[in-house]
């Protein structure tokens, strides 16, 4: 297990998180204007090598296991987060499986808008997590 003092593990999550930034603006950009199917299916591979290796960083002894480590009560909320990162890999599989089809456009802009929109919470709730674990471990005054 990664060993990070709460605070900074809390900082970390987030810095790991706004690294995923560009490359979602990058997509983003990308399908807002007119693009190329194969320009498409590289962005898409990209994003999910990129999605994978940052799930493992937060897995199995990483990032969320410290969560765990700070505040025990929060296992479950941890459990739930980790087992969307099946389900946004499954949909990402799914995008581009579309994009190889090569079908509709519009279709593809907003199917990747919508995983990017749920990434995003999900996201968003990894840091939630990370704060309440710091909260939890700072010891209370009197």
């Amino acid at each position: 297990m990664i060993a990070f003092p709460p605070s900074s593990l809390h900082v970390t999550l987030q810095t790991e998180h706004a690294a995923l930034g560009p490359r979602i603006a990058e997509l983003r950009a990308l399908l807002a204007r007119e693009f190329s199917w194969d320009d498409a299916r590289f962005a898409l591979v990209d994003l999910r090598k990129t999605l994978k290796l940052h799930f493992a960083l937060e897995e199995s002894g990483g990032y969320l296991a410290e969560v765990i480590a700070c505040a025990p009560e929060l296992a479950q909320t941890v459990a739930k987060l980790e087992s969307d990162h099946n389900r946004m890999c499954g949909s990402l599989a799914r995008l581009l499986a579309e994009a190889l089809v090569a079908r509709e456009r519009d279709e593809l802009r907003q199917s990747v808008s919508e995983f990017l929109d749920v990434l995003a919470v999900h996201e968003h709730g990894e840091n939630a997590v990370a704060q309440r674990a710091l909260m939890t471990d700072v010891p209370g005054g009197d």
